[in-house]
C-alpha cells in the first residue's frame, strides 16, 4: 500500500507540473518516429528532444539515407543540445538496421494491432532499445499504462520522497504505475521531464512548497550526539559527594 504521504505529494506535483509546462504530443508521428525520439530524448527535456528529432530526420533524405550513414554523420546530424550524441547514434541506426532487416521496410504500424504485451515485447528485442526507450513507445503510440522516467526525473522524484533511493527500475515502475492515473501519464512524463532538466534553481523554485523535510529518523540521529555529555555529569556529581563524606 502506498503512503498517503506519496499520493498527496505527488497530486501537489502534477498540479504544480500543469501550471508550469505543457504536455502537447505532435500527432503525425508513427511508431518508428517515437522509437528515435525515444533515444533521443533520454537525458534532456521533452520540448527539446522534439526539435532535435525534427532536425535529424530534416538531415536526411530518407529514413534508409538515415540507416546507412556512418555513425559520425548521425552524431554531427543531432542537435548539439543531446547529451551523449556518439552514444545515441550508435543506438539510432541499430534500431534502423534491426527494422529494415526484420520488416524490409520503416513501418512498424502493425504494432498497435497487437495485444500491448505482445507488441511492447517485440519492442523491447529490437536492437538499441532500452526500458525508457520502449516504455516511451508504448505510452504515446500504443495507449499502454507505461512511464517513460530516466534519471533526472527520478532524482526529482526521490527529492520529494515519492520513490525510494534504493528502488530498481522495476519497482520504480511499479510504485509510479500504482500512483499515476493511465490518464495522466504522459502529461505527467512530459512535464517532468522538462522540469527535471531545467537546472536546480528553477526546481527549487517550482517545488518549494512540496519538498519534504529531512525524515524524523534522520533528525533523532544527527541530534544523538549531543545528549552525550549526561554521564560525565553524573560522574562529576558522584564524585563530590564522595569527597564531602571523607
Amino acid at each position: 500500500m502506498v503512503a498517503p504521504n506519496k499520493q498527496r505529494t505527488l497530486t501537489k506535483l502534477l498540479t504544480l507540473l500543469g501550471k508550469s509546462y505543457d504536455s502537447q504530443l505532435p500527432k503525425e508521428l508513427s511508431v518508428l518516429d517515437h522509437l528515435l525520439l525515444g533515444v533521443i530524448q533520454e537525458g534532456m527535456g521533452f520540448t527539446s528532444a522534439i526539435d532535435a528529432h525534427q532536425k535529424l530526420v530534416t538531415a536526411f533524405h530518407d529514413l534508409n539515407e538515415l540507416r546507412v550513414s556512418h555513425v559520425d554523420e548521425v552524431t554531427e546530424a543531432l542537435d548539439p543540445s543531446v547529451p551523449e550524441r556518439a552514444s545515441k547514434a550508435k543506438r539510432i541506426l541499430q534500431i534502423l538496421q534491426f527494422v529494415f532487416e526484420t520488416t524490409y521496410s520503416y513501418d512498424l504500424e502493425q504494432m498497435k494491432k497487437k495485444p500491448l504485451k505482445q507488441a511492447q515485447k517485440q519492442l523491447s528485442k529490437i536492437q538499441g532499445t532500452n526500458p525508457f526507450i520502449v516504455n516511451a513507445v508504448v505510452q504515446r503510440s500504443l495507449g499502454g499504462h507505461a512511464l517513460p522516467v530516466d534519471q533526472g526525473m527520478a532524482s526529482v522524484l526521490r527529492l520529494l520522497q515519492i520513490i525510494e533511493e534504493e528502488e530498481t527500475n522495476e519497482q520504480l515502475q511499479a510504485t509510479l504505475e500504482h500512483l499515476i492515473p493511465k490518464a495522466k501519464g504522459l502529461s505527467f512524463c512530459v512535464q517532468l521531464s522538462e522540469l527535471a532538466f531545467e537546472g536546480q534553481k528553477k526546481q527549487k523554485t517550482v517545488l518549494k512548497d512540496i519538498i519534504p523535510p529531512p525524515s524524523k529518523s534522520k533528525t533523532s540521529k544527527a541530534a544523538a550526539p549531543a545528549e552525550e555529555p549526561k554521564p560525565a555529569t553524573a560522574k562529576k556529581t558522584a564524585e563530590k559527594k564522595s569527597t564531602k563524606k571523607k
